[in-house]
């Protein structure tokens, strides 16, 4: 359909790159939707199959949403997410990859629980649960809940940072977060030379800093599965190729006083492991780390347990 002039509440987004073969399923849970206040906001990064003719399908034949395509050298997810970010037109901004797919009433979920904290500069969005393409909530690859977290779970929500609900409420598992647009312009990620991937991470945890909550509601409005492809059973490798951006993201969370000393341990020596596989002097390292205090125990870890 043409562009509208009526901004829509939603941008759902989708970075792609050489993912045509996934689109379909993620475009039809997009026209099974219980209602239309969205765009799609699709930025190919660079991909070189056939993603462009099939989306310019999409467009020609839909006429329930707007449809954006744009395409752009490869640089990576998180660079594709900036490029999304500045030209989005939605209210909300709701990251869903190529490989994935929306339940039915996700859209409606999404704007019901975002009106609840309209207005209040303390939030910076929503978030729903991830489930299976059966609709059952998923904590991450191969991991499913027990009885006994899914009823705490289902049917209640948070208010925290996204810090807070993982190590104060200690719950775990991958969720699906919407983020306000005009929030998500203003925290661009890092682009490091020569490399192209950038955990997420890196996003939640600058909201936490910045003391931005989210409301978690417990509704499965996010449906995945892990392809063999797909970044989640690729990433060791994916992070040995981008090992200098690992050691930013480690040395970052070093600074949020919101994670436990437990885990920002763990992250100093992931710091120092990935600086030394990298081939960085360890002096440089030292200069360079957010917590001096940490990184003498972290150090004799990291040459011990050195990435292979």
């Amino acid at each position: 359909m043409n562009e509208s002039t009526r901004k829509p509440y939603i941008t759902v987004f989708t970075p792609i790159y050489n993912r045509a073969y996934t689109l379909q399923r993620l475009y039809e849970s997009l026209r099974k939707q219980s209602q239309y206040d969205f765009e799609w906001l699709i930025v190919d990064d660079g991909s070189t199959d056939n993603t462009e003719s099939l989306v310019q399908e999409f467009i020609r034949e839909n006429s329930l949403f707007n449809i954006r395509y744009v395409k752009k050298e490869n640089e990576g997810k998180h660079i594709a997410i900036n490029v999304g970010a500045k030209i989005a037109m939605g209210k909300l901004f709701f990251i869903v990859d190529s490989d994935d797919a929306l339940s039915t009433n996700a859209i409606e979920a999404i704007e019901k629980t975002e009106k609840e904290i309209a207005g209040m500069d303390s939030f910076a969005g929503v978030v729903g649960l991830r489930g299976n393409f059966e609709g059952f909530p998923i904590k991450s690859p191969g991991e499913q809940y027990s009885h006994s977290e899914l009823e705490n779970l289902m049917g209640t929500y948070i208010d925290a940072t996204s810090l807070e609900y993982r190590y104060k409420y200690k719950i775990q598992g991958d969720r699906a977060e919407v983020v306000y647009t005009e929030i998500i312009k203003n925290i661009p990620f890092p682009k490091i030379e020569g490399e192209k991937f950038m955990e997420e991470s890196y996003l939640w945890t600058s909201l936490s800093k910045m003391g931005l909550k989210f409301r978690w509601f417990n509704q499965v409005i996010y449906l995945c599965e892990y392809l063999q492809d797909g970044l989640t059973n690729n990433m060791r490798e994916i992070v040995k190729k981008n090992w200098k951006t690992h050691c930013f993201c480690a040395n970052f969370d070093l600074t949020a006083k919101d994670i436990p000393l437990k885990i920002r341990a763990k992250e100093c020596v992931r710091y120092y492991r990935y600086g030394l596989y990298g081939g960085e002097k360890l002096k440089n390292l030292w200069n360079e780390c957010n917590d001096k205090f940490l990184s003498v125990p972290a150090i004799l870890v990291a040459v011990v347990r050195r990435v292979k």
